[in-house]
């Protein structure tokens, strides 16, 4: 599973992870929740 991938508030980040200004993902656009030994899907709006 992957998508945009986003920080805890959701800002959309560049390939050196820092934040790209007023660009936000949420819900199916987003990635980087999923996966791990920890974790599971967490789809949709959920995220």
């Amino acid at each position: 599973m992957s998508g945009i991938s986003i920080d805890g508030d959701g800002r959309i980040l560049t390939r050196e992870g820092q934040p790209i200004p007023g660009l936000y993902a949420a819900g199916c656009a987003s990635g980087g929740l999923e996966g791990g030994e920890k974790t599971g899907y967490v789809g949709g709006l959920v995220k």
